[in-house]
């Protein structure tokens, strides 16, 4: 005679990150890469204002990203600012 168990699983076989432990995982993986982009706007910072031209960025930019929330993404906000200006000159040469 011979038991079959179908609920038998190896240790740590099918578990997956959910409830608390797998949110409090996510939330330190998007703080760390938070500040990980934070730091890109700090080296950022150490270029001069002609080489930040070229990116499309003003030294400005780099301050008003660096006050965004510290679990915001402040490269995001360059992003849009670049954006910003590139459809302004856009504008501005069309028109």
């Amino acid at each position: 005679m011979s038991a079959h168990c179908d609920s038998y699983r190896p240790a740590g076989a099918g578990l997956h990150r959910s409830g608390g432990a797998g949110r409090l995982l996510a939330g330190l993986r998007a703080f760390g890469a938070s500040l990980t982009r934070r730091k890109m706007v700090e080296d950022l910072g150490r270029l001069d204002d002609r080489m930040l031209s070229d990116l499309g960025l003003t030294r400005s930019d780099l301050h008003e990203a660096s006050r965004w929330s510290l679990w915001g993404d402040p490269t995001d906000r360059l992003n849009e600012l670049a954006e910003e200006r590139r459809a302004s000159a856009a504008l501005n040469v069309g028109g």
